[in-house]
């Protein structure tokens, strides 16, 4: 019995002819055929080593390294199911190389999102492996901030009035001034010269049809005659065509008017600057208190910084003075407060290019008549109004 089943099992493994050229010969003789592949290929993940990471760079440096018993006839890495071409530069020069028996080293563009980075690695006789990892870039919010905003400005300088005596500089100060936000800074320039109080008007009214983007930022600036009602505690913008004797004052542009139409302009970021008498008077803790006109004696980066300036509402006015005249200056030197201003600009806000209020303060604070800063309507704590140099 034990002849006979030893027989037959030789008999079965005679009949078995695996990847034979001559079948009808595998039978015959009794030759066992069989096909081993070697064992998949091993890949390690430098970078990045974990499965799922979070970044903030564009570019990322992708390491892998590769051992296999057998040769590796083929190996492709993906980028979201896209192969990375071989002209982008893999590299065996790597102190790690000598590691591994092929070592890739590629730089590679992330998209906005979810990445898919995969390896295919394929042995000669056909064993192949794959693994992958996610990466997650993360939006660039601060950049967006810093290149997708706008500037804006409306500048108003007045030399030439109807019945008041005609100034030498304001119109000097505001067309420099709107020369250089215009090329320093980038703002887009509404420059208006010796406008009556209708024209004013209709300026700040237009820009209530004006599309603001949540960044945006709009500066206002006001040079010429101011005047101040004692009676009334009010003060007074002074236009080309506003008389000289006015009792309750219905041809002057009142700073409690211009406040109001500011802070109801709907820009998130607004800074309101005078350059006349009695500016100071625009606030009206200022007003109620007991000349242009006259003579009177490391660090968050920077895309950061930007994004933390323009977190929160901004309503701020600055003045070039009190309930004071304030000097007109010499006849083609600008006026004291424009001239500081102008420097202040043309620093370009030093090492990072950004020119806060309070280092506008530090030049415009050592001025005889000191300027007055502050802010009205809906100013949120913490705001801020900044020029950023191009």
């Amino acid at each position: 019995m034990k002849i006979k089943a030893l027989l037959i099992v030789a008999l079965l493994f005679c009949g078995i002819g695996v990847m034979a050229q001559d079948q009808s010969s595998a039978r015959s003789t009794g030759t066992l055929y069989l096909e081993f592949k070697s064992a998949p290929a091993t890949i390690t993940w430098v970078s990045p080593s974990e499965f799922s990471t979070t970044t903030k760079m564009k570019l990322l440096s992708v390491k892998v390294g590769i051992n296999s018993e057998a040769d590796i006839a083929e190996h492709i890495l993906y980028i979201n199911d896209v192969p990375v071409e071989a002209s982008r530069g893999f590299k065996k020069g790597s102190s790690l190389a000598s590691n591994y028996k092929l070592f890739i080293e590629q730089d590679i563009d992330l998209k906005d999102g979810i990445n898919t980075i995969k390896l295919v690695v394929t042995n000669s006789d056909g064993t192949q492996v794959e693994d992958s990892r996610s990466i997650n870039k993360e939006v660039d919010v601060v950049a967006t901030i810093e290149t997708g905003r706008k500037d804006y400005a409306l500048i108003i300088g007045t030399n030439e009035y109807d019945e008041w005596n005609p100034l030498t500089n304001p119109v000097f100060d505001a067309e420099a001034i709107a020369e250089e936000l215009k090329t320093g800074y980038g703002f887009e320039v509404d420059l208006v010269l010796n406008p009556t109080k209708a024209e004013i008007g209709a300026k700040l009214v237009a820009l209530y049809d004006k599309s603001f983007q949540e960044n945006d930022q709009l500066f206002i600036f006001f040079a010429g005659h101011g005047h101040f009602d004692d009676r009334t505690s009010r003060g007074f913008i002074v236009a080309k065509d506003s008389k000289q004797v006015d009792p309750i004052g219905s041809s002057y542009f009142s700073y409690s008017d211009l406040r109001d139409l500011v802070d109801g302009i709907n820009c998130n970021h607004t800074m309101l600057m005078l350059d006349a008498c009695f500016g100071g008077t625009f606030d009206q803790n200022i007003a109620r208190a007991s000349s242009r006109g006259g003579d009177a004696t490391d660090m968050a980066s920077r895309s950061e910084f930007i994004k933390r300036k323009l977190r929160f509402k901004t309503r701020m006015y600055v003045t070039s003075g009190g309930k004071v005249y304030v000097k007109d200056g010499r006849p083609g030197h600008h006026s004291p407060f424009a001239k500081q201003f102008l420097e202040a600009l043309r620093d370009y806000g030093g090492s990072d290019g950004i020119l806060t209020k309070s280092e506008l303060k530090s030049y415009m604070e050592i001025l005889a008549q000191q300027p007055r800063m502050g802010d009205f309507g809906q100013y949120e704590p913490g705001s801020d109004f900044i020029f950023i140099a191009k």
